[in-house]
């Protein structure tokens, strides 16, 4: 069994793939600046937003840890009221690969590790999964590495060694994860996750489907008009009207925005904080 956290999956599967060795991409997810150590981000939802869909998933309430190459190293996300959810941790060897990853699911009171290695010259990666909830069983991935030796083909294995599922990733051709197809074991495409930049490798567009036991169609698009931050969020679910809502920022000295607020119809539906600490 491999646990997942309970995070919204177009974020999850982000993570997995920028936490691989893209030094550079783990800032630009959230458009930040500078030599950053560390990033709080508390939101505020106001009256207005009992009639949103959904804010943008990078907005909600989490803590993160970068070291100083800029990799994240440490994820925690929150219930609302400031509840502890999730506590991810990830280490690096000396080639920039991930070696160990620990997620606690903090009320569940489990702790999932990971721990990889890679044989680069055959483009291959494996990685041994215990959990706390099963001291004394294993499970498995096996990773195929593309040209650019991020992960392209994710195998899972379950602890009697039953392949419980697959996920097929590509990339854009600046490294950045373009789609995330994810199989069951019976090879039936049950999810799939889209991303779309810019020239200036911003998202555009993400595009988030689901075909289980139910089906689910969710997609975000941002809008950019002068500089680096997109100035309208627009949200559709299923076949409900899209939802478009106007950005505004407050910026710090380093030029990375320390407030945001939706606008709905002209109304503030939520603010977000954003408090940032440097090296």
């Amino acid at each position: 069994m491999i646990i997942l956290p309970k995070m919204k999956p177009y974020i999850l599967f982000l993570f997995y793939a920028i936490c691989w060795g893209q030094n550079e991409k783990h800032q630009q997810v959230y458009q930040l600046q500078g030599n950053v150590k560390s990033l709080t981000i508390s939101q505020s939802k106001l009256p207005k937003a009992a009639e949103a869909l959904s804010f943008d998933s990078l907005d909600d309430d989490q803590f993160l840890l970068f070291d100083k190459k800029g990799r994240i190293t440490e994820l925690d996300t929150y219930f609302r009221g400031r509840q502890p959810k999730t506590i991810q941790k990830w280490t690096y060897d000396d080639k920039n690969h991930i070696s160990k990853e620990v997620l606690e699911l903090v009320p569940e009171k489990l702790t999932q590790t990971t721990s990889y290695t890679y044989d680069d010259k055959q483009k291959k990666a494996s990685a041994t999964i215990t959990s706390t909830g099963f001291p004394n069983k294993k499970s498995k991935m096996v990773i195929s590495l593309g040209d650019n030796l991020l992960p392209s083909e994710i195998l899972a294995y379950n602890f009697e060694g039953k392949l419980e599922g697959k996920r097929a990733l590509k990339y854009s051709k600046n490294g950045f994860l373009a789609e995330s197809l994810s199989y069951d074991d019976k090879n039936k495409l049950v999810h799939s996750i889209s991303y779309e930049y810019d020239n200036k490798n911003r998202f555009t567009k993400i595009d988030n489907r689901v075909n289980r036991t139910y089906e689910l169609h969710f997609s975000t698009k941002y809008l950019y008009e002068k500089g680096l931050f997109p100035t309208k969020y627009i949200v559709t679910s299923g076949e409900e009207p899209s939802q478009t809502f106007t950005l505004k920022y407050k910026f710090d000295s380093k030029g990375n925005w320390i407030e945001k607020t939706y606008f709905l119809d002209g109304e503030a539906a939520a603010t977000i904080e954003r408090e940032i600490t440097y090296y």
